[in-house]
């Protein structure tokens, strides 16, 4: 497949991946704020402990196959056979594993309550095996209008499940009963669209090789996890399930627009990435480009919740989550670096350099597990400013690693950022008047619908006046798409 052919399929499936996820995104987050509403901080804190522990082994239930299957040039019939009979096996273990070391992670908290929400997630690993190859499948053929539409269902089938048992005072087990109905969703509805279903076989025989990939890929994929969930699990421990359930939304509603992308932009970046690995030069150009996209939307982006935080907490929430106003803040002073690390797992990966990402997960976890350590000497705003400094670091290792892999240099990294610096400028200091001097004159959805719209007039304006190739550029993959 050529470089162009392909930059047409990976704009089509960003475009339907994205579109999907938007329109999940409206109507789960509408129902989540009817949830969150219903519900205490102390039940979020709760289920931010169970999902701590039992999240990642979510995460690597399919051992890290699927990118196997994706990566991989040729896969055989066998050996989708053997995969599927390897991941059965690996849930079946994970359940019991589960089930059994419930109560030592309740006594760890301190929560006797987390024993049997435990116990009941442990259900998922039922359903995980029967959508990993199919999804796995999917994903190899970009064929992202399928897994698209599956992902939505699924998603709305789980809100709507949580939404229902909070309004009939179901408290945490809300949040356990949409979870569960969201698994099963995937299993059954990536079953129905399957190409074709595969016996299981027992054994590892024409797999041995891709395991060998996989194994970095799962190693590097717990690394990660932990270092996402390492503020849970010792905050958790430390702060109780109130502080935690403060700091556990206020981290969610923060880090949303990266979540979404690091959903996204994988998706698509891994397969694409993998096809253009032998060609390092438009591997690099692509990388740069996609850092650049990414910049000029997490930037400005971030810079608006900044400033609209109170008034996103007091139109969305109520009053009874003002506390999350000011880690949702500090949050977003560095989240916008965070687009590097979103593009940068699927370009190692894709380059078949697997092992660099466990590498450099492994040094992002101990680093901020430091950070954790030292921040919660000031409760949950000491976790915020732990993400700050310690993330910051982790920033410069990832540019390291990127220019001894991927051949670019520090000069056109900084490139990357100055269209959506100097563009956002301006929305930086319209917001800082806006909050200095008319916070509380204006009605909070009025300020928020006024400085949306005037944000996004001035930073269109600004990067078409500054940048008019990366506006010709957008242009172009439009009619492309078009």
């Amino acid at each position: 497949m050529s470089e162009s052919s392909l930059g047409k399929k990976v704009f089509k499936s960003l475009t339907w991946v994205g579109s999907a996820n938007a329109i999940s995104q409206v109507l789960s987050w509408a129902i989540t704020i009817v949830i969150v509403r219903h519900l205490s901080p102390g039940d979020f804190g709760l289920m931010a402990m169970a999902v701590a522990f039992w999240g990642f082994l979510t995460m690597i239930g399919d051992f890290g196959l699927f990118a196997s299957i994706v990566q991989s040039k040729e896969v055989s019939k066998e050996q989708l056979q053997e995969i599927f009979g390897f991941i059965i096996i690996l849930n079946l273990f994970f359940l019991s594993a589960t089930f059994l070391a419930a109560p030592v992670i309740s006594s760890y908290f301190s929560e006797p309550r987390l024993t049997p929400i435990l116990r009941t997630l442990c259900i998922v690993f039922l359903f995980i095996p029967f959508y990993v190859i199919p999804h796995s499948l999917l994903l190899r053929e970009m064929n992202f209008q399928k897994t698209s539409v599956v992902d939505v269902m699924c998603s709305l089938c789980g809100a709507t499940t949580s939404l229902v048992f909070a309004l009939n005072g179901y408290g945490v087990w809300s949040l356990v009963y949409g979870t569960l109905v969201q698994f099963f969703s995937r299993a059954l509805f990536f079953t129905i669209v399957a190409a074709e279903n595969y016996k299981p076989q027992f054994r590892i025989e024409q797999i041995k090789g891709m395991l060998s990939f996989s194994s970095f890929f799962t190693s590097s994929t717990v690394l990660r996890y932990f270092f996402f969930k390492s503020d849970i699990i010792i905050g958790g421990k430390f702060i109780g399930p109130d502080a935690l359930g403060l700091y556990s939304i206020a981290n969610q509603l923060a880090f949303t627009p990266v979540e979404k992308m690091s959903y996204v932009i994988p998706q698509v970046a891994f397969p694409a990435f993998s096809k253009l690995q032998l060609d390092v030069r438009a591997y690099a150009e692509n990388f740069l480009k996609g850092l650049k996209l990414l910049n000029l939307i997490f930037i400005p982006c971030y810079i608006m919740v900044f400033v609209l935080a109170e008034d996103i907490v007091n139109v969305l929430l109520g009053p009874k989550w003002v506390e999350i106003i000011s880690p949702m803040r500090i949050l977003c002073i560095v989240m916008p670096l965070r687009a590097f690390e979103v593009i940068f797992i699927p370009a190692m990966n894709g380059l078949g350099k697997s092992n660099i990402t466990m590498l450099t997960s492994g040094i992002s976890l101990f680093i901020m597990l430091c950070a954790f350590f030292v921040g919660l000497n000031w409760g949950y705003i000491g976790l915020c400013w732990a993400w700050v400094g310690g993330f910051t670091v982790i920033y410069t290792i990832m540019i390291g690693m990127c220019v001894r892999y991927l051949q670019v240099n520090t000069a056109d990294i900084a490139r990357s950022y100055k269209t959506p610096l100097i563009a956002s400028a301006g929305v930086l200091i319209m917001g800082l008047l806006l909050m200095n001097n008319y916070q509380h004159v204006m009605h909070p959805l009025l300020k928020i619908t006024a400085f949306l719209t005037a944000s996004l007039l001035m930073y269109s304006a600004s990067v078409f006046y500054i940048d008019r190739p990366v506006v010709a550029y957008l242009k172009n993959i439009l009619v492309i798409r078009k």
